[in-house]
């Protein structure tokens, strides 16, 4: 077979395609790396040309070649010079590097059947179906379409889909529910930070913290959690027995409840969920018999007669005083196991919850309200309002007040010396105040 003489001309014309298609495109940019686009109008082919090599560029990086999903990935300025300078526009381009255009033909979105595959077909490859994550996706149509022709819009289609949401009905996130999620948190982790509530799943809990409770550290302080970390894999079994010996040794005991009333949360999660048996075996090694309540002691006038002592003692009944005094056992009974929880149990003992409206601890209100107890009582320390049930303004001076007790005293012209000797909550908590400043 006689080979095939081309004209010189196609030759020439190949030669220049094959070198044009090897030629690297040369794309000006700034000093801080965007394109200079004006720079490139004078030549509209190279224009195009570099419009496409950002496209495929970031398609190889799974994003498709749509508005949304540019702007919501950082390429805003692709998508602009796209409907700015490409012929055509996104379909041009589409057409161009060889994709569907997304067209859909007249009245597509109208049949509800068509909706629920198109939503079964994306939740197959993204995991869910939330406005946000359609939107990211570039799948805004699905969003558009659901609320416009299927019955019940966007939440109806997930519903019929069998698409479990993870939203918390309005009103869910009370503080002392975060307060007792939090809790429970902290004890099966060991910490209650933004990282390890990520790696969780539980950002629901981290969002509810931030918007309703001040923030993780505003938290952290209100459970009276300080931060006590060790060295990776500090907790053998070896130093948990060595460290329960030292608390032991020094408070005759070591329960849940007095590790956390001496805020020892990590050698309490660490003999809960580290050392072998867990506290009660720990417990045991060191010659303690464990006391615990028996099975079905927590029922309902049980709960109430232990609130009740417990109101007596620390006048109050809140889920954050239950926590900061080591109840943990009282709170968790009263959350899981009294009908209507903590609001009804002060409803049925005849209790004040103590609790001020959202907002009311305002350095004005600390004030005066610090002035009519000095007042009355003469002397304003953390332990003798906690002795006269005002938790609520002890709490509120540690946690609102700038700068604390010792600021509020400077400001009413209260004399610290007058105050008489310094007692172990409040220097724990002006001790603790030091060293977060040193730190």
């Amino acid at each position: 077979m006689s080979e095939r003489i081309l004209p010189q001309a196609q030759i020439e014309a190949n030669n220049h395609f094959e070198l044009e298609v090897q030629t690297p495109i040369e794309i000006p940019r700034d000093s801080r790396g965007r394109i200079r686009w004006q720079l490139l109008e004078t030549d509209p082919t190279q224009l195009a040309r570099v419009i496409e090599t950002e496209a495929r560029s970031a398609m190889e990086q799974g994003v498709p070649l749509k508005h949304n999903a540019l702007s919501a990935n950082g390429l805003s300025y692709l998508s602009r010079a796209i409907v700015a300078y490409y012929p055509g526009r996104y379909p041009g381009l589409r057409q161009a590097l060889d994709l569907p255009t997304g067209n859909k033909p007249k009245n597509y979105w109208n049949d509800s059947t068509i909706i629920e595959q198109e939503a079964r077909q994306f939740v197959e490859r993204n995991g869910n179906l939330t406005q946000k994550t359609l939107e990211k996706a570039g799948n805004s149509g699905i969003a558009n379409a659901a609320y416009t022709y299927y019955p019940g819009g966007l939440q109806a289609l997930k519903d019929n889909l069998g698409i479990v949401s993870s939203q918390k009905p309005n009103g869910y996130w009370t503080h002392d529910r975060i307060v007792n999620e939090a809790v429970e948190f902290y004890m099966e982790h060991g910490q209650l930070s933004r990282a390890s509530l990520h790696q969780a799943s539980k950002d629901d809990l981290e969002a509810a913290i931030k918007k309703h409770a001040g923030g993780l550290a505003a938290l952290r302080k209100e459970l009276g959690i300080v931060t006590q970390r060790k060295p990776n894999g500090y907790w053998t079994s070896e130093n948990i027995f060595a460290q329960a010996v030292d608390f032991y040794t020094e408070h005759g005991n070591i329960v849940p409840d007095t590790l956390t009333a001496h805020k020892r949360y990590d050698l309490l999660y660490a003999a809960v969920n580290r050392y072998p048996g867990g506290i009660r075996q720990l417990q045991k090694d060191l010659g303690i018999k464990p006391k615990s309540k028996d099975v079905g002691f927590w029922i309902e006038d049980t709960i109430r007669e232990e609130a009740l002592a417990f109101f007596n003692q620390y006048g109050g009944l809140t889920h954050t005083l239950l926590v900061r005094s080591g109840r943990f056992d009282l709170n968790h009974a009263i959350y899981h196991k009294y009908p209507g929880s903590i609001r009804q149990l002060q409803t049925d003992l005849g209790v004040e919850s103590g609790k001020r409206p959202n907002g009311y601890w305002t350095p004005e209100n600390i004030e005066r309200e610090a002035q009519e107890f000095f007042d009355a009582h003469g002397i304003l320390n953390f332990g003798i309002l906690n002795r006269q049930k005002s938790s609520s303004l002890a709490n509120a001076i540690s946690i609102h007040y700038p700068g604390g007790l010792i600021a509020l005293r400077e400001k009413l012209g209260i004399d610290g010396k007058q105050q008489g000797v310094i007692n172990s909550d409040e220097a724990n908590i002006q001790l603790e105040r030091l060293l977060e400043v040193q730190i």
